[in-house]
């Protein structure tokens, strides 16, 4: 990715996530999602973050879509 495409996104004052959903993973995720996700930095974040996507965000979706 860009690098100055990703410093807009990672300082964008709303929350945003990339997620790579073939891959199960989180590509990238600014500060403020992390905020609302509460998601403590460390060396688990990524997989932190990924669950919480999941459970969170994704799972409501995947089930209107069925």
């Amino acid at each position: 990715m860009n690098e100055d495409l990703t410093n807009i996104l990672v300082d964008f004052p709303e929350g945003i996530v990339l997620y790579d959903d073939e891959a199960k993973n989180v590509v990238l995720a600014n500060q403020e999602i992390k905020r609302i996700l509460k998601c403590t930095p460390g060396p688990n974040l990524n997989e932190n973050m990924s669950s919480k996507i999941s459970t969170a965000i994704l799972q409501p979706v995947n089930s209107l879509n069925k």
